[in-house]
Parts: structure tokens; C-alpha cells; sequence
């Protein structure tokens, strides 16, 4: 059995579409509410999809720097 997300102790950093059409924005706040110390990055016109080629500028970066961190 999964331990709870509140339980997640690696660094995350939560990517989320603001126009999934299976899981609403208001799930990745969530999840990210809910991990201790987790970040949030809202994708302006996304869905449920890999990151497309608009939103490298901003993704790439983000990674980067989330990984360079931890």
C-alpha cells in the first residue's frame, strides 16, 4: 500500500495544465498543498499532455532549477 502523498519527503515539484480536460488545475494545487515544501508551476494554455514546445521556456527553466536545488 502507497503511503499518503502528505508523506512524500523527495523534493517535488508539481507541473500542471491550466486546461486539463481529465484533471482540472484545482488537482495539481492539491497535490501540491499537500506535499510538504512542494512547488507549483501552472502551465497557461495546456491540457493533459507532455509539455508542449510553448511552455519549454518556462518548464525547462523551472526544472533546472528545481534540480540544480536539490
Amino acid at each position: 500500500m502507497a503511503a499518503p502523498v502528505g508523506q512524500i519527503t523527495a523534493p517535488t515539484l508539481v507541473l500542471h495544465g491550466t486546461e486539463d480536460p481529465l484533471l482540472p488545475v484545482e488537482h495539481g494545487y492539491a497535490l501540491a498543498a499537500e506535499i510538504p515544501g512542494a512547488l507549483f508551476l501552472a502551465m497557461p494554455r495546456t491540457g493533459h499532455e507532455v509539455f508542449p514546445r510553448n511552455q519549454w521556456d518556462t518548464v525547462v527553466p523551472a526544472i533546472l532549477d528545481h534540480t540544480a536545488r536539490h
